[in-house]
């Protein structure tokens, strides 16, 4: 999504050259961004876990992979050598940010993108580069956009991945705070003219765990729908939402259901996306 403050400093670009597993670097104004491995050594034929952690001062913010009605997701853009893949972007659990009428879903303090890389069977031994350009959007009062250019490089050998003990536990952790994904048996979706009812069979939350809270996944959900009434059964989470325009059908809903326990203990947060089948016209 295009920006839609007016950004009010120049664009700020960093960059960071490392050449070892020891994580690369890089400080802006408002926030640092580093690039981590959970291994020391690459293994071909096995996957492991990279991490770009975005630490950001008090009072600042950036923003999920659906930023809301402000703000730009923050981006990932790989340079790998041949026989190593990049996946996805695992986002956790964001939170809610509300500037006058504008809501906008992203993370303060510190989050650490998650994305899973796969080395070829046939991936030589030796060392590789990896390489990946961060851009994000850091924001307060004002919004400063920020960009960093991170390595590490790292041997392969035909033996078992050496992981970093160092990182064993913050990786640990960054994976604690993914939400889980919900398949598809464990949602029901129904549309009726003028709303569309969700259910999502999910186990029962500790007692006095606040009521949930939903982050719409992508535009055309949050375009269409209204925030859901929720509520709560036995073994399931109910979530009806009105139509903004009535008359428009809803080619799917998407997003994350997170609860928030009392006390230190981390979000826990439930991710679905459901296609709804839309009636065939009816022949006159």
């Amino acid at each position: 999504m295009f920006l839609k403050k007016t950004l009010s400093r120049a664009v700020l670009f960093f960059s960071a050259l490392g050449f070892s597993a020891a994580p690369a670097g890089t400080e802006g104004p408002h926030v640092r961004a580093e690039f981590f491995s959970d291994v020391r050594s690459v293994r071909p034929g096995e996957k492991f876990w990279t991490a770009v952690r975005l630490r950001m001062d008090r009072g600042w913010h950036t923003y999920w992979k659906y930023p809301g009605d402000s703000g730009m997701p923050t981006r990932l853009r790989w340079t790998l050598p041949p026989g190593l893949t990049a996946g996805d972007v695992r986002w956790p659990c964001p939170i809610k940010f509300t500037a006058s009428s504008l809501v906008s879903y992203g993370y303060k303090d510190e989050v650490w993108l998650l994305v899973p890389l796969e080395a070829a069977a046939a991936l030589p031994e030796g060392r590789v580069p990896l390489e990946v350009r961060v851009d994000w959007l850091e924001c307060a009062d004002i919004c400063v956009p920020g960009r960093a250019d991170l390595r590490l490089e790292l041997p392969v050998q035909n033996a078992p991945s050496d992981k970093d003990a160092s990182l064993m536990k913050s990786f640990a952790l960054a994976l604690g705070r993914l939400p889980a994904e919900l398949s598809p048996e464990k949602v029901t979706v129904t549309e009726g003219p003028r709303d569309v009812h969700v259910r999502l069979s999910l186990p029962e939350p500790p007692p006095g765990t606040p009521a949930p809270v939903f982050y719409p996944a992508t535009a055309a959900t949050a375009e269409k729908l209204s925030e859901p009434r929720i509520r709560r059964e036995r073994d399931a989470v109910i979530l009806r939402f009105a139509k903004k325009t009535p008359s428009e059908p809803v080619p799917a809903v998407a997003g994350v259901l997170v609860f928030v326990p009392e006390g230190e203990a981390p979000p826990r947060g439930f991710e679905f996306q459901k296609k709804l089948e839309q009636a065939a016209p009816r022949r006159r």
